[in-house]
């Protein structure tokens, strides 16, 4: 049997976000999912602003690459 071998590289993205990014993507496709659903639940987009829309958020982006 022979073996086969492959040459190339691989990345790998790790990504970190905030607490309050999680909580902002999740509502906000809960949201977009439930568009024009008459018998949905409103859902209200989480904001970490007072008196405002939208969030602050932090995030970090590892790469790691393999040969």
């Amino acid at each position: 049997m022979m073996e086969e071998t492959y040459e190339g590289e691989i990345y790998f993205n790790l990504k970190s976000v905030t607490e309050s990014y999680y909580q902002y993507h999740t509502t906000s496709d809960l949201q977009d999912w439930n568009e024009g659903d008459p018998f949905a639940q409103p859902v209200q987009v989480f904001s970490n602003i007072p008196n405002g829309l939208g969030i602050l958020m932090g995030s970090t982006l590892d790469i790691f690459q393999y040969k």
